[in-house]
């Protein structure tokens, strides 16, 4: 058996040699990074096929090199990954921070000043759905699009479309060229990390899904098909108009911000969900309250005795349909956030609601 206090000297003399290779290395790099910055930062990313695949900045993190992880050259990458491509070149930051609010409100200038301006230089654009206000059923009463004849949907949506399909071929792209190099590591569960690493890959393919299905849907000329086409796409365009958010984590003073949002929600599920509870006991509760007079009819008696006969509305059956899903939502959303009529409420199917007995 190996005399304690030898090895507990060896462990000493180990972490003392530790400490000097992490020193090392780190003058390395700084070196390095002073003679060429972006060479410098490509080396901390660049993986070895003689050491398991490794890069020099995976092997720091893992053996806590403390002394090389606070070198300016890793300071550099991780200020890279964070702003992503977003490059100042001596511009006010307020001027960028304001260059971004205003894609975001108005998103298709975003190509415009990605290949007109050196301010941003954009990985992907976004697209998202302005010009939904030009969204009609299909064209096959001879009438016009866009001011012509003969054309089957305008021609601001055709734009729309052919936008929205290179951003799925960007996604697609981007998935595969993922997917090549996690399987050129032999890394398992490649789908499943796609998105578990980035969330925003989440809302991507919710976004383009409801998408799919909009535009998919919008080639049948029938009112229930339309109209679900439309919500569709409506889904799909509040999705893009959340994903640029994404555009705010290059802020400097944004980005945290809107990460520290973000964390929050995740503590705040639990209480919607408490939230939901007693909104929806309300609801269900009071609404069917309300309703009884529209379902249960009383006979009037000559003397004003309550009745002991009655009729059911369509014998009590066939009574259910979604709409009253709506109506429920509606009213307690309404009576609980602001609304203090209890009668006479006007419901989402144009119908009054009125309780009195």
């Amino acid at each position: 058996m190996q005399n304690p206090i030898t090895y507990a000297t060896s462990d000493k003399v180990l972490q003392s040699y530790f400490r000097v290779f992490d020193d090392h290395a780190a003058q390395i790099i700084e070196a390095c990074y002073n003679v060429d910055e972006d060479f410098a930062v490509e080396i901390l990313t660049t993986k070895s096929k003689l050491y398991f695949n490794y890069d020099p900045l995976k092997l720091a993190r893992e053996n806590n090199s403390r002394s090389f992880l606070a070198t300016k050259c890793v300071h550099k990458h991780l200020d890279k990954q964070w702003y992503g491509e977003v490059n100042n070149n001596g511009y006010p930051e307020y001027l960028i921070d304001l260059l971004i609010l205003i894609l975001c409100i108005v998103p298709p200038l975003i190509p415009v000043v990605a290949k007109c301006s050196n301010i941003l230089a954009l990985n992907k654009d976004e697209h998202d759905f302005v010009l939904l206000v030009d969204y009609f059923p299909l064209n096959n009463n001879g009438g016009k699009r866009s001011g012509y004849k003969n054309i089957a949907i305008p021609i601001t949506e055709i734009i729309v479309h052919i936008c929205m399909f290179s951003v799925i071929m960007e996604e697609v792209h981007e998935f595969y060229l993922y997917y090549k190099e996690k399987h050129a590591s032999n890394s398992r569960y490649i789908i499943w990390k796609y998105f578990t690493d980035d969330k925003w890959n989440i809302l991507d393919l919710a976004a383009i899904l409801f998408y799919l299905v909009g535009f998919a849907t919008r080639f049948v000329v029938h009112e229930p098909t339309f109209v679900a086409s439309k919500i569709f796409m409506s889904i799909a365009l509040f999705l893009w108009y959340v994903r640029m958010l994404h555009l705010f984590v290059a802020a400097e003073r944004l980005g945290t911000k809107l990460l520290m949002i973000f964390n929050t929600m995740k503590d705040l599920q639990f209480f919607v969900c408490f939230i939901l509870i007693f909104l929806i006991g309300y609801s269900v509760t009071s609404y069917s309250l309300l309703t009884t007079k529209q379902q249960v009819i009383w006979n009037e008696t000559s003397d004003n005795n309550p009745s002991t006969t009655y009729e059911l509305t369509q014998d009590g059956s066939g009574l259910w349909n979604w709409t009253i899903v709506r109506n429920v939502i509606d009213w307690g959303m309404w009576k609980v956030y602001g609304q203090v009529e209890l009668l006479d409420h006007s419901q989402v199917d144009d119908n009054t609601l009125n309780g009195r007995y």
